[in-house]
């Protein structure tokens, strides 16, 4: 039984906390006066999650998961190559290193068996001070086999 039940419970809305006759402070868990968020029905699935972003001088563009399953390295691919399909071709060509060590970085980690959170992994444009891609691993894993 709740201490609210037993006529024991002080918190209020504004106040919800209970005092017990220790003198400790526990939140309270009567339901009537917390407001417990809920996920959403396609939050709660959404394991894995992250981004793919191109960014510097200027530009900034990205690609993101947030799936039940891994992400897999086909996948990571294809995201890869959609986020370059979008860029005008000056900023592809300042990035065009940049989105090659990308590409068999996602190899690489497929070939390990694939990476989980978290990571950030920059991959800087040589002779470059901010034109890059980078990879985000927010939750769960990604670039499986």
């Amino acid at each position: 039984m709740h201490r609210a039940e037993a006529g024991k419970c002080r918190a209020t809305p504004r106040r919800r906390l209970c005092f017990p006759e220790n003198g400790s402070y526990n939140q309270c868990m009567f339901q009537s006066l917390l407001k417990i968020r809920q996920p959403a029905a396609d939050e709660s699935h959404a394991l894995h999650r992250g981004r793919i972003q191109a960014q510097g001088a200027g530009y900034e563009d990205s690609e993101t998961w947030s799936q039940p399953n891994p992400l897999s390295s086909t996948d990571g691919i294809a995201m890869l190559d959609r986020l370059v399909a979008r860029m005008p071709q000056h900023v592809y060509q300042a990035r065009r290193t940049a989105v090659q060590k990308t590409r068999t970085w996602i190899l690489r980690v497929a070939q390990a068996g694939g990476a989980d959170a978290p990571i950030s992994k920059t991959f800087l444009e040589p002779g470059s001070r901010d034109e890059r891609i980078d990879i985000e691993i927010i939750a769960g894993s990604a670039f499986v086999p």
